[in-house]
């Protein structure tokens, strides 16, 4: 009973010690907040009506830790942000911005994707 108390305890200290990505509610916000940091800033675009979209946003929601200090935000693929970040057709759609040291990179993928998938583009 201990030794489980004792592994509980040490698991909750790791997941703490991970670097907590912010989940932002508006575009502006992650923007403003990853220009200031230079931290990556990942872009989820979907549809209320698309399941992997639903799943992709409620995974990110459900465990923000995945972008390792990042700043986040889901936006519906018919705001305008998203129209002027993407121009494919298919959601979801993930835009990540990474500084390089000099400049922002822009990369993109489509499609639905898992969470070590989704870690692995985000922190890529």
């Amino acid at each position: 009973m201990i030794k489980k108390l004792l592994s509980a305890v040490i698991v909750c200290i790791m997941l703490a010690s991970f670097a907590h990505a912010e989940v932002h509610t508006s575009y502006r916000d992650a923007y403003t907040a990853s220009q200031a940091d230079k931290k990556t800033f990942v872009v989820v675009i979907g549809a209320s009506w698309c399941p992997p979209c639903r799943k992709m946003k409620d995974m990110i929601e459900a465990n923000p830790s995945v972008a390792n200090g990042g700043h986040l935000v889901v936006l519906d693929y018919k705001s305008p942000e998203a129209k002027q970040l993407y121009t494919g057709s298919s959601v979801p759609a993930l835009v990540r911005f990474k500084w390089d040291g000099a400049k922002w990179v822009k990369t993109t993928i489509k499609g639905g994707q898992s969470y070590s998938q989704l870690k692995r583009f985000i922190n890529g």
